[in-house]
């Protein structure tokens, strides 16, 4: 899997603590999302879905300087994110279309 275009303007930057911390997305035609944590330290958690989110029960867990694509729902409208300490860490949530591998 590999992106075929970021949709600019769109990315929600989450700045994760040790408690769950949301933000709204807006996926329009895209069919993924690039997420980013860019701590240097802190491993962070993340979720996805329609409505209101909380990291409290989490899809994935992201290392430090690390960063996962995931295919993801049109619907999607909310994300969160939790840090491993108290941070704050920026984590980058970008909707991306998404193409096959070596595209």
């Amino acid at each position: 899997m590999s992106i075929l275009s970021y949709t600019p303007g769109t990315a929600v930057v989450v700045n994760a603590t040790g408690s769950s911390q949301p933000g709204t997305i807006a996926m329009a035609d895209n069919d993924g999302m690039h997420i980013a944590n860019t701590s240097t330290t802190l491993y962070v958690q993340v979720r996805w879905g329609v409505g209101n989110q909380t990291a409290v029960t989490t899809d994935l867990g992201i290392p430090p300087m690390s960063q996962v694509l995931v295919r993801a729902n049109k619907t999607i409208t909310g994300v969160a994110a939790i840090g491993s300490a108290a941070g704050p860490t920026a984590v980058i949530f970008t909707p991306v279309i998404l193409g096959a591998q070596g595209s």
